[in-house]
């Protein structure tokens, strides 16, 4: 496979990805709404949704890890210790505090604040893995962001007032952008992991650990809350764990093999352009000329992020 081949197929990959994690924000707020209805505080609601998505999710990995096993063996401890990091980032670092921040905020304007994940990853890339940003990645980084916040005016999803101020109102944004750092940091360490490990080999130890880490969260009232969910509720969590957290991250890692942390993360900013694309489609929102020209933003921001850079190919993954 050429280098140039596989650089399409990693972008298609994050194209993918994205695509999925844009119903994502749709799926998390009809769960917490549901959850909501049975007077439960937001901390107990954000727990519920973390722990029912993982353990299925960690299902959805255990054939992965079987089919990869004859790896574990390889593994050494910087191995184990990435792992282990991505178990905190890819887990509890970035849903509960998203799942908590969710509840208070509309979700326009959590997807703007998640949206802030492409610029902690260009900052994070440079110190950590020494990637070249210049000039280029710059533009894209911020012209992404621009664009988000144009998409998000322009369908009148965005709205902040002195209503959020006070407590709910520090406490909401803090928790999505600590989100956000997060996603950029999963992305960072997932770029620095071995790359002819298999993906789904160490997202499902790191999924089967965070069920097992979070075996002591589980009590009554999580329990009774789950209960109260309807078919939908249950779809929306099924979703969530099989296809955002299992199969688009194996994509996000599939196209980390290629790319660069700052190229694959530019993506996330698809998927706010995909969620408010499903909005007019499902919703019947209307479709604003300025939300075509936020979109050319983020179009042109992917585009100068991964334009072909000069570089060999990594050698073909092997084991002995």
């Amino acid at each position: 496979m050429t280098f140039a081949h596989a650089r399409r197929n990693a972008n298609l990959m994050a194209l993918t990805a994205a695509l999925f994690w844009s119903m994502s924000f749709v799926c998390i707020r009809e769960v917490l709404d549901q959850l909501k209805t049975a007077s439960t505080m937001p901390w107990e609601a954000a727990l519920a949704l973390f722990q029912s998505r993982m353990l299925l999710t960690a299902v959805a990995f255990v054939p992965n890890v079987v089919a990869e096993r004859k790896w574990i063996g390889t593994l050494n401890r910087r191995d184990w210790m990435l792992v282990g990091i991505i178990l905190l980032t890819s887990s509890f670092g970035y849903h509960l505090p998203l799942n908590l921040g969710a509840q208070h905020l509309p979700s326009g304007f959590v997807s703007l604040l998640i949206a802030l994940s492409p610029i902690f990853a260009a900052l994070l890339a440079r110190v950590i893995l020494g990637e070249k940003l210049g000039i280029a990645r710059l533009t894209a980084v911020l012209l992404g962001f621009l664009g988000i916040g144009i998409c998000l005016v322009a369908q009148k999803r965005f709205r902040f007032d002195i209503g959020f101020l006070g407590w709910n109102g520090v406490l909401g944004p803090v928790c999505v952008m600590l989100a956000a750092m997060d996603g950029a940091f999963f992305a960072v360490i997932g770029r620095s992991v071995r790359k002819e490990i298999p993906a789904g080999l160490k997202l499902g130890i790191a999924m089967i650990g965070t069920v097992l880490f979070a075996l002591p969260l589980w009590n009554s009232t999580i329990l009774h809350l789950l209960t109260q969910l309807n078919a939908r509720g249950w779809l929306a969590i099924l979703y969530l764990a099989i296809v955002c957290t299992h199969t688009a991250s194996l994509l996000w890692y599939g196209a980390l093999k290629t790319l660069d942390a700052v190229e694959v993360t530019i993506y996330l900013n698809a998927t706010t352009l995909f969620a408010l694309l499903w909005g007019a489609l499902i919703f019947h929102e209307k479709i604003r000329p300025l939300y075509l020209v936020g979109a050319l933003c983020i179009m042109a921001a992917v585009f100068l992020a991964t334009r072909n850079q000069k570089k060999e190919m990594d050698p073909p993954p092997s084991i002995s």
